[in-house]
């Protein structure tokens, strides 16, 4: 089976854990393979007509990872040659709070963009439960869900570290769940490292007794210096609102697998998953990290997840 796909950013961390971060495990394990659209178009070479219909025909499937410019017009143009379309998101990205920066992207054509991605598609992935819930509702479209999850083999899960260092990380999209929970962060007793998005010197600010910033990593980076820095914990507030109900818990996957525990306000997909936001400042949690691994590790290894993606993609 042939794919061809189509991502906004081939390495960012959406890619790395929706598209190709886990194209190469199924590439491994079945008959399955997947191309990228430019990269294709820039095999053909010079003097070529770009992709055409001769092209296309060499595929069986179209896969479009959120997804947009002149995408209805490459989705329309595939599905005309016969390939089916899948389509595959991650956020809920008709409920972006309106303090988020990013909001001004997700304009009014790029949210019809994705509703007629939704219509058209033989195939609808999303990352939870209460993403394909609300696209049901709103849209009146059937969505499969496979979870996030974490190469096991190459990312084998670390032993609990209750001397290690508690970490907070993302992005500025964040600035509101941190400005909401302010005197939490504020009042956690060790030092503290700011990962990705520097929250003390930028708003909201964060007055916090000790810190170290990190800057933004590739995600390979990122998984290795996690791993190596083997945190206690992991610290991740979040605003109860529609966006944040939809959002997957890597958080809470990523602390598991460096031998860390996700501290969390139990809300949306972080619901049962690791602890309260008031146990942060408590470092024997060996228990709930062991709960942790057996858990991540029964529902949130990628094999597990890209067997689900197989099925989907041949049931084609």
């Amino acid at each position: 089976m042939k794919i061809i796909t189509l991502t906004p950013n081939q390495v960012d961390a959406t890619s790395f854990y929706r598209a190709w971060g886990v194209f190469p495990d199924i590439m491994r394990r079945s008959d399955i393979t997947f191309t990228d659209y430019y990269d294709a178009q820039m095999m053909l070479g010079e003097g070529k007509r770009g992709f055409t219909w001769a092209n296309a025909l060499q595929y069986d499937a179209a896969f479009f990872q959120r997804a947009f410019g002149n995408v209805i017009e490459i989705a329309k143009f595939m599905k005309d040659c016969g390939l089916k379309i899948i389509y595959e998101l991650d956020d809920n990205l008709w409920e972006i709070p309106n303090s988020f920066d990013i909001k001004r992207f997700y304009d009014k054509d790029k949210l019809s963009t994705m509703v007629y991605m939704l219509k058209i598609s033989d195939l609808v992935i999303v990352s939870t439960q209460a993403l394909a819930d609300y696209i049901s509702t709103a849209f009146d479209v059937k969505c499969e869900v496979v979870n996030n999850a974490i190469d096991l083999n190459k990312y084998p899960i670390q032993p609990y570290n209750e001397d290690g260092a508690l970490i907070w990380r993302g992005s500025s999209t964040h600035r509101s769940d941190l400005r909401q929970y302010r005197e939490v962060m504020e009042g956690i007793q060790e030092p503290l490292q700011v990962w990705g998005y520097d929250a003390v010197n930028n708003e909201p600010r964060l007055k916090l007794n000790n810190f170290t910033f990190v800057k933004p990593l590739d995600p390979i980076y990122y998984f290795a210096n996690l791993r190596a820095e083997k945190p206690r914990g992991i610290v991740t507030p979040l605003v109860e609102d529609v966006f944040n109900a939809c959002k997957s818990n890597i958080a809470y996957l990523e602390a598991t697998m460096a031998g860390a525990v996700c501290y969390s306000n139990q809300w949306g997909e972080f619901k049962n998953k690791g602890l309260n936001l008031s146990e942060v400042n408590n470092k024997h949690h060996k228990e709930a990290h062991e709960a942790a691994t057996i858990d991540v590790k029964e529902n949130y290894s990628l094999k597990q997840a890209n067997d689900k993606r197989i099925d989907l993609f041949k049931s084609l």
